[in-house]
C-alpha cells in the first residue's frame, strides 16, 4: 500500500541530475530486458555514467 510518509524526501535534490539519472536508469532497465546478451555492457556503461 502506498504511504507518502515512507517515501524519501527529494526536495533537496537538484532537478537536472535527478532527471538525468532517472532517464539513464529507465533506458538501462529497458535495454537490459530487451537485449540479455549485452547486459554486461549496459551495466558497465550505466555504472560509469552515474
Amino acid at each position: 500500500m502506498y504511504r507518502p510518509s515512507s517515501m524519501p524526501a527529494t526536495d533537496d535534490v537538484p532537478r537536472a541530475p535527478a532527471v538525468e539519472a532517472a532517464i539513464t536508469e529507465a533506458a538501462y532497465q529497458t535495454l537490459y530486458a530487451l537485449y540479455p546478451k549485452q547486459r554486461e555492457l549496459f551495466t558497465q556503461t550505466r555504472n560509469n555514467f552515474i
